[in-house]
This record gives structure tokens, sequence and C-alpha cells, in this order.
């Protein structure tokens, strides 16, 4: 008898046991599903075009960017400035420190930028610094970045490529493309901070696999300060005809070039 009556006590133990663990384990799995799983972290590689607002500026302007590998790369050609910074990507939102030049020189300012992403649609961002690192952006994601990018595409055989350099016809670049990948050299630069400078042999431009965009590599001599390495980004747009229009943005130590280069 005190043998069934250990035995009985031993099944309500254990009985009572197993119900504890399973409510836990569903308590568990409960809690686990309710939680949100984290938001992946969103991929801004591409071209954008859209308008700026800055403090600074006259009024509202058109403005490029270049994103690769979290490089942001922002211009505004009218108003010959560009900000240059990497992006920190969490989820769908991103934060910047930018360095900014003005008509192709470092101001030795920086602008922090905070903005969302939605991927391969849309960017929006709010800048805070001082004078034209002020305002906010808003940029689209352009449809040029379904095509892949050749240097075949951008070879030049005797035309060139050719930039009036931050809207002023008198000041301006040019240069040629041929195969493989060599940038060469056509006039050098009229004006400006670049005057007399001419592109070094060596220049590259080399597709990044995957994408419209461009890895532009170069030096220049025959100038005083700009005489350095530069690099950035590139991408090739059929604006009136096939791959009419070059949109590259470089930098060097202290100084950026810009521009919409035109086939000619």
């Amino acid at each position: 008898m005190l043998f069934k009556l250990e035995l009985r006590r031993y099944s309500r133990t254990l009985f009572a046991l197993m119900t504890l663990t399973a409510v836990l384990l569903m308590q568990g799995c409960f809690w686990e599903s309710d939680d949100p799983a984290p938001t992946p972290d969103a991929d801004a590689t591409g071209y954008y075009t859209g308008t700026i607002s800055v403090v600074g500026f006259d009024d509202t302007t058109t403005v490029h960017a270049l994103i690769n590998d979290n490089h942001l790369m922002l211009m505004s050609m009218t108003q010959g400035v560009l900000y240059d910074g990497t992006m920190t990507i969490t989820g769908n939102s991103f934060t910047s420190t930018a360095k900014i030049y003005n008509d192709g020189i470092d101001t030795t300012a920086t602008t922090a930028i905070t903005g969302t992403i939605t991927a391969g649609s849309q960017m929006t961002g709010e800048m805070t610094g001082d004078s034209i690192g002020s305002g906010s952006f808003t940029l689209t994601y352009a449809t040029s970045n379904s095509e892949t990018a050749a240097v075949s595409r951008i070879t030049t055989g005797a035309g060139y490529w050719l930039e009036y350099l931050y809207g002023d016809d008198s000041a301006w670049t040019s240069f040629k493309v041929d195969l493989p990948n060599s940038i060469v050299s056509d006039g050098g630069f009229s004006a400006g901070v670049f005057d007399n400078c001419d592109i070094s042999s060596g220049a590259t431009i080399t597709p990044v696999s995957g994408t419209n965009l461009y890895s532009v590599s170069l030096a220049l001599n025959t100038c005083t300060g700009p005489n350095q390495e530069y690099t950035g980004l590139a991408t090739s747009l059929s604006l009136s005809a096939a791959d009419d229009t070059i949109m590259m943005a470089i930098t060097g130590a202290g100084y950026a070039i810009i521009g919409k280069f035109e086939k000619n």
C-alpha cells in the first residue's frame, strides 16, 4: 500500500513538472514569435537624381548621387558643390559625415547627414552643418541602373568627353576613353583651380561588377596644388542618344572634380 502511495505521489510530481515545462516552452515560443525580425540593411548602390535645398544656395537645385560600397558622392553641377562621405546603414536608415568641396576645393567643413533608403526606389536626407552644409535632399533611383557598365559603351575613338566646369563656358576639360579601360587626356583643363592641369598616363575607368557604375582612378600633372591622385565614381547615361553622357565625381587630397561630360 505504501508503495502505491509513493508511486502515485511520484506520478503527480512528474506530471506537474512536465506541465510546467510545457507552459514555459510555450511562453518562450510566443515571446520569440512576437519579437519582430530585424530589418536587413538596405543596399543603396546606384546612381540617383533629385533635388536639394541648401542654406547658401539661391534656390532648390538639381542634384546627382553616385553610391557604391556605401561611398556617397552627392553633387550639384550648377552650384559646383560635392558632398563626399561614407554611409553607415542600419536597416532602412543611414548616417554619414561628408566633406564639402566647393568649386573644386575642399572647404574643410563637413555636414552630418541622416536619411532613409527605399532600396531601388528613393533616398531622402537631412544635412546639418554650417553654410552650404545645411539643408535637405530627395533622390530617385535612376532607371539607367538596370543597365550594365562596360568600357565599350563609353569609348570615344576619335571623339572625346567634354565638360564645362561650374557652368562656365570658358572653363572646360576633356578626355578620351580607349579600350581596355584607359582615360587619355585631350586638352587638359582651361581655367579655375585646375588651370593648365593635364591627365597623366595610366588613368583608368573600370566597370563595377553588377552595376552601371565605373570606378575612376587618375592623376594630374603640370599644375600646382592639384597635382595628385584622384579616385571616385562615374556612370553612363543615354540622354539624347545612347551612352552620350558620363556623370563623374572624383576627389584627391584637398580637391575634387565633378562633371557632366558630353560626347563630342
